[in-house]
């Protein structure tokens, strides 16, 4: 193909079209970092995408800026039941999507997954809270409610 990698000595390099063009490496943290081959050394690494679910509620979860947040919740529509995002989600995580995804053989009325994404900015963490309720009944209690604690790298994290 056009591009191709080799590994050496757990560094791994990117060749295009036969020319060295990076050297990608994994950092004491776990991140894949790229060392881009330009005249001179640049070093930045790549986001990590950081998926949760309603088994992960209470907990807390790290992330970076950059990093993309992924909420995956059980969802059918056609109860009347929605997750919803409440406000106050905290002003690191910046909306990217909100989707439904049918299970494959679930057909018409069928259920599936609510997917929520988020990208990780410079900001204060905070509580992301969502609930599976019918966005038009004011009055109606939710059917259940995920907490996700949101902390931006160690500095935000409580002692």
């Amino acid at each position: 193909g056009e591009g191709s990698a080799c590994k050496r000595d757990g560094v791994v390099g990117v060749r295009v079209g036969g020319v060295s063009v990076a050297s990608v490496w994994r950092n004491a943290g776990g991140r894949d970092c790229i060392i881009p081959v330009c005249g001179h050394l640049l070093a930045s690494c790549f986001f990590m995408e950081i998926s949760l679910s309603a088994a992960n509620s209470g907990q807390g979860v790290e992330v970076r800026p950059g990093d993309m947040l992924r909420v995956t919740l059980a969802e059918n529509p056609t109860t009347g039941y929605c997750w919803v995002v409440d406000e106050g989600v905290p002003p690191s995580l910046k909306p990217l999507a909100d989707f439904f995804n049918p299970e494959a053989r679930s057909g018409v009325g069928g259920g599936g997954s609510r997917e929520f994404r988020w990208r990780a900015v410079p900001a204060a963490g905070g509580e992301l809270t969502l609930r599976l309720l019918r966005p038009w009944d004011s009055g109606g209690a939710p059917l259940e409610t995920v907490v996700f604690g949101i902390f931006i790298g160690q500095a935000d994290r409580p002692q």
